[in-house]
């Protein structure tokens, strides 16, 4: 059997899923003519495997389809699965339902794992601390507060070391008042709105502060503030806010402001058009990705995932759950744990399609040179 590629004399690297044809990480096969190809990672050549080597091979390819793999996407012609390490390129449809998000379902469970041992750390450290205050007298207390908190602060400082602190920079204008938006922080994520486009594609809107409550002003946070639900406070980084008994809102550390005055060198905004920033295209799809995944930095817990996958299903596909769940128009932060979790896992499905749909025509493409050469070479053989 072969072990490097027949064009690049590359080594082929092994996988350990096929015990009759251990060569290659990427495998591809035709079950009606008979073939079977090792794809090169590195000039992505097929290498033909000999005929005598194929049938065996080819049986046990079959079955780990059926019975292990899943499916990542297919045409009428070829399809794309994926079996632990290994993945196939199957001639022909498979006929299995495509399951793309179980792929960041997975990821989600493996972030929950790296929360909770940064969390066992933190608090770790505490304990450590806590044994030297307790013999230089510093007394339990002190310590048991600290405890209480450091289960939270490694993990919150190494979300913030991995994503930063701003979630999106950019160049967006408000219609009505001409106000420039130039850069939106994770702490303002919860005011973010997912919304369907013209074309059906996703956008991402923003109330306009100065449009509602003028600039300049601290009431303008206040304001804001007010008009929020308490549960979005924290959030948006207003958790000393308080709200009296007629409605007035005082808070002591006030939201950060996201936007900017009026440029000099902007145009009049246009009074009759609606008020708010909105991002399109593939700069709102990033900034979606980006604040899901902060947001759910935690992970989740596999009940948590199949809870999630299960509103999938009932949409009837990943793209239709994201729709459904912008056309309701809520904020992020009005969202309930198990819709983010379902959103993030959508999200980026849709995304891996699209990449996926280019892959597979690039897979196609190849597959309809290498099947007339494998052509030439079994019809000389036999």
């Amino acid at each position: 059997m072969f072990t490097r590629c027949l064009f690049c004399h590359r080594e082929l690297p092994a996988n350990e899923s096929l015990e009759q044809f251990p060569i290659g990480r990427r495998v591809a096969y035709d079950p009606v003519r008979g073939r079977l190809w090792a794809v090169c990672p590195s000039c992505r050549r097929w290498n033909l495997a000999p005929i005598e080597e194929r049938w065996e091979a080819l049986e046990e390819l079959e079955k780990t389809v059926q019975d292990r793999a899943r499916l990542l996407s297919q045409t009428d012609n070829i399809a794309l699965l994926r079996s632990g390490e290994l993945e196939i390129v199957r001639v022909g449809r498979a006929n299995l339902t495509e399951e793309a998000w179980w792929r960041y379902g997975t990821e989600l469970v493996r972030r929950r794992r790296t929360y909770q041992a940064l969390t066992v750390v933190g608090v770790g450290g505490v304990l450590a601390l806590m044994a030297g205050g307790l013999a230089g007298g510093a007394g339990i207390f002190g310590g048991w507060w600290l405890l209480g908190r450091a289960g939270r602060q490694l993990p919150r400082a190494t979300r913030t070391l991995k994503f930063g602190r701003t979630a999106w920079q950019g160049r967006a204008l408000c219609p009505r008042c001409g106000t420039e938006l130039v850069r939106i922080p994770f702490k303002t994520r919860g005011a973010l709105i997912a919304l369907p486009d013209d074309q059906g594609e996703l956008a991402i809107s923003l109330r306009c502060l100065n449009c509602e409550y003028g600039s300049g002003d601290h009431g303008v946070r206040a304001a804001l503030i007010a008009s929020m639900p308490a549960s979005t406070w924290s959030m948006l980084g207003t958790g000393m806010a308080r709200r009296d008994e007629k409605g007035r809102v005082t808070a002591r550390i006030w939201m950060p402001s996201w936007e900017r005055t009026v440029r000099r060198d902007a145009a009049p905004g246009n009074a009759d058009a609606p008020s708010g920033y909105r991002i399109t295209g593939v700069e709102a799809q990033h900034l979606l990705r980006r604040v899901l995944a902060f947001q759910n930095f935690a992970g989740a817990r596999e009940a948590d995932v199949r809870r999630a996958t299960t509103l999938i299903q009932q949409a009837g596909s990943a793209t239709s759950l994201t729709q459904q769940l912008a056309r309701t128009g809520r904020p992020l932060s009005d969202m309930f744990p198990t819709e983010a979790i379902a959103l993030e896992i959508a999200v980026n499905e849709d995304h891996e399609r699209r990449l996926l749909e280019l892959e597979l025509a690039a897979l196609e493409q190849r597959w309809q040179e290498e099947e007339e050469i494998a052509a030439i070479v079994d019809r000389e053989l036999t």
